[in-house]
């Protein structure tokens, strides 16, 4: 028989507020500052230029620079996704706050419970059954 792992109310909000906010809050400032290399938007503006020199005397640094805009606008790409990502997470950590309320006190969430909170999508590659909430035992 298979033992089963439960997750508290209390470490749930541990992991938000010790973990998942605070790296939320340093991706966003990180997100920010590379805002102001390339842009936050189509109509945003350039607060620092990605110069390497001249482009009329030196036009491989017109090249070097195109290549450095293109490679922090993909790593802001990655941050703005990780973002996203968290900020599920953080909602997602917030209803099984809701949920654990709505229960009994000493009430504690399975593995699969847990996996769909993390990542609803996958979690049946998790151990869950995909597309459950926390708390319905219903097959997919």
């Amino acid at each position: 028989m298979a033992e089963k792992t439960e997750i508290t109310l209390d470490y749930l909000n541990e992991c938000r507020t010790d973990k998942i906010l605070p790296m939320l809050e340093d991706l966003r400032e990180h997100k920010r500052v590379l805002d102001d290399y390339v842009g936050g938007g189509h109509d945003a503006p350039r607060v620092y230029e990605l110069r390497v020199g001249n482009h009329k005397l030196l036009p491989n640094a017109a090249l070097l620079d195109a290549h450095l805009t293109s490679s922090v606008e993909k790593i802001r790409d990655e941050l703005k996704a990780l973002i996203t990502e968290l900020e599920g997470m953080d909602s997602r950590l917030q209803q099984a706050d809701i949920y654990f309320r709505d229960v009994e006190e000493d009430a504690a969430l399975t593995a699969s419970q847990l996996a769909y909170i993390i990542d609803p999508a996958n979690a049946s590659a998790l151990g869950g059954r995909s597309g459950n909430p926390p708390g319905d035992s219903s097959e997919a």
